[in-house]
């Protein structure tokens, strides 16, 4: 029985690899390069890869479907003008918001919203540890939301010139303590490239168990700033990590193969504790 079951599995290996071949040797030609490249973004994008365009759209699914604890507490790292925060705030209008944003043109858009009574915003960037940093930003747009603390994703990624400001930097452990936030129902972080520095300023409350969920932004800055979907992952321990579909569907990639993990294009990733 077990000698059968061992020819069987030989045959089925052996199957797998002729088909492969076949498929290599007829698709493997530099006339279907257009073709072969159509075909993997169209499942780049069924796999939850970009593209950019109605964004909006996944975030409200996701905070519609995932997000259903009364007065939950929101924490938006690199909130920019405020597109997110807005539309948390239209949501789940019993949320409680806490937006920052270092980039001082932004932060004036961004700051206007703070008369609604739940919504509170900080001039402040958030990294690995606290202190000063430059943020780089369009020199054409000094309200950009593209501005990274990762030098050389203007240039690389947008093909823009850069100029440079100093910010003040602070920690999210630091920054909870301090204001004595036990736990947060949400983290969102997009940050162009720097989303494992603010993970790791957030050790103590990921180690502790009081970040409930995190949904950050995964795309080609991830280049520049050399951050893998691994480092983001081992960055969360006891924490699973998805891709967010278009309609609020999670698709686990925790342990993907890098060819399906590590894809460096528009991407919305979801952390959820381990309920295993």
């Amino acid at each position: 029985m077990i000698a059968a079951r061992v020819r069987l599995v030989r045959q089925m290996s052996q199957i797998r690899i002729a088909g492969a071949r076949s498929l290599k040797w007829l698709l493997a030609r530099k006339a279907l390069l257009p073709f072969n490249r159509a075909l993997f973004r169209l499942g780049a994008i069924g796999m939850g890869v970009g593209p950019y365009d109605d964004t909006q759209a996944d975030e409200r699914n996701l905070l519609k479907r995932h997000l259903r604890k009364p007065n939950p507490l929101i924490i938006d790292v690199g909130a920019n003008t405020g597109q997110y925060a807005s539309l948390a705030l239209s949501v789940h209008p019993d949320a409680k918001v806490i937006s920052f944003e270092p980039q001082p043109a932004a932060f004036a858009k961004l700051s206007s919203l703070a008369h609604a009574r739940n919504f509170e915003a900080f001039p402040l960037a958030v990294g690995a540890s606290a202190g000063q940093a430059q943020i780089f930003s369009e020199q054409s747009s000094n309200a950009s939301e593209f501005a990274s603390l990762v030098p050389g994703v203007i240039e690389d990624i947008h093909h823009n010139v850069s100029a440079g400001q100093t910010v003040d930097v602070i920690t999210l452990d630091e920054f909870c303590a301090t204001h004595e936030i036990e736990a947060i129902d949400l983290l969102k972080v997009d940050v162009e490239g720097a989303e494992l520095e603010v993970l790791r300023g957030a050790e103590q409350l990921i180690a502790g168990g009081k970040i409930r969920m995190i949904q950050l932004e995964f795309n080609s800055m991830n280049t520049v700033s050399k951050t893998f979907v691994r480092d983001i992952t081992r960055a969360l321990p006891g924490f699973r990590v998805y891709r967010l579909l278009h309609h609020g569907e999670l698709a686990d990639i925790t342990s993907d193969k890098p060819l399906y993990r590590e894809l460096f294009s528009y991407q919305n990733l979801v952390a959820l504790p381990d309920a295993r």
